[in-house]
């Protein structure tokens, strides 16, 4: 489960929790609304069940500032998807 980013709208930097029902591989990425890869926040990595902490920087994954408007925060594990909307105003 993704909790809600908090601030949104963000400058310079936004924070969500999520949580996890179950151990296994977690992948966390921002995304522009043409479905492209922004930023990577977690990579495939395996965590075990719980509650996760995360900031998104504004920074795409060459560590350029993205430009201000609408991100989908996409968390994905092996059995479920959730996203949701943040918005960077610069």
């Amino acid at each position: 489960m993704l909790e809600p980013a908090y601030p949104n709208p963000f400058n310079p930097e936004t924070s969500f929790t999520y949580k996890l029902t179950e151990d296994g591989e977690v992948t966390l990425s921002v995304m522009n609304l043409m479905g492209q890869r922004v930023a990577t926040i977690v990579n495939g990595e395996f965590q075990r069940a719980g509650s996760y902490y995360r900031t998104w920087n504004g920074l795409d994954t060459n560590g350029r500032n993205a430009p201000s408007g609408v991100y989908l925060l996409l968390l994905e594990t092996g059995t479920k998807r959730q996203m949701q909307k943040v918005m960077l105003v610069r």
